[in-house]
């Protein structure tokens, strides 16, 4: 079962050559199958795997997903968070567990710019 999940990641690489996100819906996700959808993704040579579409707001990305997958991951796949980042130190922290890229809608960019500046 692993190995198709494994061949279908690997056939969209495939057919989309570059920049390939794989979206495992981590808040749903045990630590294991966690560590398990990551390492698919690198052995399927994706470029990032994200943590969730952003879409559940009931089930939003958290600090401690992004550690699971950094380190599952151990730097061979690049991590993209989503969803429930709305804070500066939530971003530093997933920025310091190992997270490359962030997933932020409008209304959390706007309300982060005002409380920079």
């Amino acid at each position: 079962k692993t190995n198709m999940y494994w061949k279908n990641i690997a056939a969209v690489r495939e057919a989309a050559g570059k920049n390939l996100k794989v979206i495992i819906e981590a808040p749903q996700l045990t630590e294991e199958e966690i560590h398990r959808a990551v390492n698919l993704c690198i052995q399927a040579e994706a470029d990032y795997v994200k943590t969730s579409t952003g879409w559940y707001p009931s089930h939003p990305s958290a600090l401690s997903h992004i550690q699971l997958m950094s380190d599952a991951a151990k730097g061979r796949i690049k991590i993209k968070a989503a969803g429930g980042i709305r804070t500066l130190e939530t971003i530093l922290a997933m920025e310091k567990a190992g997270c490359d890229r962030f997933g932020i809608s409008i209304s959390s960019a706007l309300k982060l710019f005002h409380d920079l500046y």
